[in-house]
């Protein structure tokens, strides 16, 4: 569930508050600045906590890109390993 939450709040934080959906629909309705904004806010806020939930904190004044780069490794997928019998 975190890293669903991290791949959807990553993908708004990286397109200024637009969802994927938006982003692939070449003739969606886009949304409102006052919307953007607030959804930027709302992923911001999330990043937080699972920051705060995998004890990697926000820095002072760490730019929430940055922020993400920092928390990336956490959620990327490792190759499964071949078992050894």
């Amino acid at each position: 569930m975190q890293r669903e939450l991290f791949e959807h709040d990553s993908f708004v934080l990286s397109h200024g508050g637009l969802y994927r959906q938006e982003v692939e629909v070449k003739d969606a309705a886009q949304p409102s600045a006052g919307t953007r904004q607030k959804r930027l806010a709302d992923a911001s806020e999330r990043l937080d906590q699972i920051g705060k939930l995998t004890d990697i904190p926000q820095r002072l004044g760490e730019a929430d890109s940055e922020y993400l780069e920092r928390l990336r490794p956490l959620f990327q997928s490792t190759p499964a390993r071949p078992m050894v019998e």
